[in-house]
């Protein structure tokens, strides 16, 4: 079908659970019905077990045209985590609280999309680099407006170093941050 003006695409799999807010198909269904256009979910987990499985959901009709709608995309909102417990990813179970020692100890301090980057905003590789479904690094820095949304002043290193990285381009925060 053709893409409307107003079309939103998930650019991570499902965080969490369905019915928690900050879900990644609830956002996108919820900025899509204010924004009078359409949800493009991606109906899958933000990362699976294998790297076997990421090829061949990529390779479905139904995974395949979101990732092909998030190399069109025009604006990227995406969630900036930190390398806490906090951060979405550990925090509903996607990542084990158990890595982040490991992740951190590797350098990273930021997380988006389910990657994880260091102070200057280079990717940090982990054991999960072949089995995420969300949109790849390469693809987000190639879209003209990548606004990146943060809370919380403990975020601060994540933000500047998603900046310097070219992760973001603009930014949203809360006063204190």
């Amino acid at each position: 079908s053709d893409v409307c003006s107003s079309d939103l695409v998930s650019l991570i799999g499902g965080v969490g659970a369905p019915q928690i807010p900050s879900h990644s198909s609830e956002v996108c269904r919820t900025l899509a019905n204010g924004l009078g256009g359409r949800a493009w979910q991606l109906p899958v987990p933000a990362i699976v077990d294998t790297a076997e499985a990421t090829t061949h959901l990529k390779q479905t009709s139904t995974v395949g045209a979101v990732f092909d709608l998030m190399r069109r995309a025009t604006l990227a909102l995406v969630g900036i985590g930190e390398i806490s417990p906090r951060a979405t990813v550990f925090r509903h179970g996607v990542i084990a609280e158990s890595s982040i020692a490991t992740i951190a100890a590797r350098g990273a301090v930021g997380t988006i999309c389910g990657w994880f980057y260091g102070a200057d905003g280079a990717v940090i590789p982990t054991e999960f680099d072949d089995r995420p479904l969300s949109v790849p690094p390469k693809v987000l820095r190639a879209v003209p407006t990548r606004l990146g949304v943060a809370m919380h002043v403990e975020k601060a290193m994540a933000v500047r170093a998603a900046i310097l990285g070219g992760w973001i381009n603009a930014v949203g925060l809360d006063a204190e941050t």
